[in-house]
């Protein structure tokens, strides 16, 4: 099982820059869209009036409002407010969700990323059963 400082590890790794797409903040979220860890890259360009918190809360929402049987397990929205865009997608077999903030115009990338984390963090989470409480 992993523990809060490794798990805050596996996110961070997707923060790091790809060329010049540079993700802003990621979260995690727990099964009814609390923020449990977010980590924010600090960047000289940012708007110190984007709170990440209540736009991932946002995010969850769309997302869990947008969900059918057949939907993928991730979506992307697009904040044209404060021309970010973010990334959702469900941990395996977990109650767990994470969502990328990010500001460059290649989704492709931000799935990359996210793919990245939440694999790492479903190796890391194998054999944990999340409690259905």
């Amino acid at each position: 099982m992993l523990q809060q400082k490794e798990i805050s590890k596996i996110l961070y790794r997707g923060l790091d820059a790809i060329d010049s797409n540079q993700p802003i903040s990621i979260s995690l979220l727990s099964h009814n869209g609390n923020p449990l860890i977010t980590l924010t890259k600090d960047k000289e360009s940012d708007d110190g009036n984007i709170n990440f918190k209540i736009l991932s809360l946002l995010t969850f929402q769309i997302f869990n409002n947008n969900q059918s049987e057949d939907q993928q397990d991730w979506n992307i929205i697009n904040f044209k407010n404060h021309d970010i865009k973010s990334i959702i997608k469900k941990v395996e077999n977990l109650e767990y969700f994470v969502i990328l903030f990010y500001e460059f115009d290649n989704d492709g990338f931000a799935k990359l990323k996210i793919d990245s984390v939440v694999n790492a963090l479903n190796e890391g989470f194998k054999g944990y059963k999340a409690d259905e409480t």
